[in-house]
């Protein structure tokens, strides 16, 4: 199955109908001119679940950032 041939939305109801309570993101940069944003927001189930998944993948991104950062010394310049 092509899912290039399948609109978004579609995919997104196909997605959320398969759990009880999800959320998704999307956004695309530039579709609608060069320094435009389009962002998608889209929940099913219990408002504070959907949040409290959206908290817990925040922080699962930020967990992953942190372990993958490496340290490099800040600028100690006095500025001149």
């Amino acid at each position: 199955m092509n899912l290039e041939l399948v609109p978004t939305g579609e995919i997104i109801r196909e997605l959320l109908g398969r759990c009880d309570h999800g959320a998704i993101v999307l956004m695309r940069v530039g579709d609608t001119g060069p320094t435009r944003q389009s962002i998608q927001r889209l929940w099913k189930g219990n408002r504070h679940t959907a949040a409290g998944l959206c908290l817990d993948l925040q922080q699962a991104i930020l967990m992953q950032y942190k372990a993958e950062e490496v340290e490099t010394p800040g600028d100690l310049s006095d500025g001149a």
